[in-house]
């Protein structure tokens, strides 16, 4: 048995000794972030059984709460039809009870199922309500997320630019005066440089691009965080190409596949 496998068993001895409905949900969604990169499908079982178990509580907020995270959980393993359904179902009850936190993350939820689809303007247009309409004017991560959502999917659909590169830098300029990062945040910096390297790669600021590229794969590795780097590589790629830059983009390319 290994490391992960005895953990695994470990919390759920201690699930199974917990009699409190709240304190249950919250430990099984932590554990799930906690393991969902290392094993989406061993997270997605947890949350199924943690559903299956509160489907029908006299509770709907409890039930809903599980609900959506069953559905964030099949985003991230891309199972987009199985997740867009709980998702909507969520939707609804958070506007008929105007529970405007969840219903924030729902319709962000949807915005990333559109996203993944390609469905650009979809996206665009639930985050740009989210912006306006739902998250508080003190929420400075789920600001900068949505920023960032909204300039990715621009980019994607319209291949121009929404915002301004100083939108991203202002960003940046956030986090890096914050003394300590949660995961998240360092996520959501890595997430806006990237942002910042397709943003000068459209205006053909390619060796910006670049440099901004390779220095956030060191990012990555010196935080010990398994960089997208499939995606990182193949953007080398096209830019190396686009500098006739032949070796680096051959040597980039061979390591997408």
């Amino acid at each position: 048995m290994n490391a992960e496998n005895l953990d695994l068993d470990n919390f759920q001895e201690r699930i199974n000794e917990l009699n409190d409905d709240e304190k249950l949900i919250e430990n099984t969604i932590n554990y799930r972030n906690k393991i969902i990169s290392i094993n989406p499908e061993k997270a997605l079982e947890l949350i199924e059984s943690l559903y299956v178990k509160y489907k029908d509580h006299n509770d709907p907020n409890i039930k809903y709460k599980v609900l959506l995270n069953l559905g964030s959980t099949l985003i991230t393993l891309e199972k987009f039809k199985d997740a867009i359904g709980k998702i909507l179902k969520c939707i609804h009850y958070y506007i008929s009870i105007n529970d405007k936190k969840h219903l924030t993350i729902a319709l962000g939820n949807s915005a990333t199922i559109f996203l993944k689809l390609e469905m650009y303007r979809y996206a665009i247009n639930l985050w740009k309500l989210v912006l306006s309409n739902y998250i508080k004017p003190n929420n400075q991560y789920l600001i900068n997320l949505t920023i960032n959502n909204i300039m990715m999917a621009h980019m994607h659909c319209y291949n121009k630019i929404i915002y301004s590169d100083k939108t991203l830098e202002d960003i940046l300029f956030y986090y890096k005066n914050k003394k300590e990062l949660s995961k998240c945040e360092l996520y959501l910096k890595f997430y806006t440089k990237h942002n910042l390297s397709r943003y000068n790669a459209l205006l053909k600021n390619y060796s910006i691009a670049i440099k901004i590229l390779e220095n956030l794969n060191i990012e990555y590795q010196k935080e010990g965080i398994l960089a997208p780097q499939i995606d990182i590589y193949y953007e080398l790629g096209m830019l190396f190409k686009q500098t006739n830059q032949e070796d680096k983009m051959v040597y980039s390319f061979k390591k997408v596949i």
